[in-house]
């Protein structure tokens, strides 16, 4: 009755999955789903079959290091079917556990009622796939691609991946009879063009050593960090025992901003 399921990015899609999968029925009552893609995780059977044939190599007795490299290295051949293409690799519906992908919207609306869930991405996710683009790491060093390219990608491919789902999974979630928030980190170094960028939620939910010279957070201050953090720790902590938020007065909307939908 009070367990709660925490996922971030592909973890975030594979928990608001197992509301919808077989034999889960009682185990939890609430999901944390933060900077999950649904926004390109549908209409993906087509890529799926493509990608599959061409990494028909792997088996259950392929090593990891194998897997990872004939992964990457097949990757770029799927770049035809759009954003999609970002996570070649991803939950497929009408496979065991999971209903087909017809089925799903009205799997969600029937499970509804019985979790609440608290969804929501970060101002800037795609800032970090601009830096490991090196293409797109060279346009962003000059101030003026930056602004006339670089910042509208990013606007667009954030909302579009993930702002946008988020809210239309929370309006669906709630419309069907369930509890529902969506959120907005705003919080994020200002170094490097990354902002509020993804991942920065697990910098503020982890917090603690090690995170000095990460250049996800450059150059925040360790003091930020951590009086930030106690701020996203407190109000998860409160949606994991409650299925509630405080106050939207009470945080810091620097930090994060969210909404009860109704």
């Amino acid at each position: 009755n009070c367990i709660t399921l925490v996922g971030q990015s592909a973890g975030g899609d594979a928990a608001a999955n197992l509301m919808i999968a077989e034999d889960t029925q009682d185990l939890f009552k609430r999901l944390i789903i933060q900077s999950a893609p649904l926004g390109i995780t549908r209409a993906r059977e087509k890529m799926s079959k493509e990608f599959s044939s061409k990494t028909s190599s792997i088996n259950q007795e392929t090593p990891i290091e194998e897997i990872i490299s004939t992964s990457l290295s097949q990757a770029p051949s799927v770049v035809k079917h759009g954003l999609k293409a970002g996570m070649p690799v991803g939950l497929q519906y009408g496979h065991e556990p999971l209903p087909t992908e017809a089925d799903m919207d009205e799997a969600f609306a029937q499970k509804a009622p019985q979790f609440d869930i608290l969804i929501g991405s970060t101002a800037q996710e795609t800032s970090l796939f601009t830096q490991v683009s090196p293409a797109l790491a060279r346009f962003a060093r000059f101030p003026l691609t930056k602004a006339l390219l670089i910042n509208p990608l990013i606007r667009y491919t954030t909302k579009k991946i993930y702002a946008k789902s988020a809210n239309r999974f929370a309006q669906h979630h709630a419309k069907s009879g369930g509890n529902a928030y969506v959120y907005t980190i705003h919080w994020g170094s200002k170094n490097k063009h990354l902002g509020s960028t993804h991942c920065i939620d697990l910098a503020l939910l982890f917090g603690g050593e090690g995170w000095e010279n990460a250049k996800l957070i450059q150059p925040i201050s360790k003091e930020d960090l951590q009086n930030q953090g106690q701020q996203l720790r407190a109000v998860w902590a409160e949606f994991a025992r409650t299925g509630k938020l405080p106050e939207q007065g009470q945080i810091d909307t620097d930090l994060l901003t969210f909404q009860k939908i109704q």
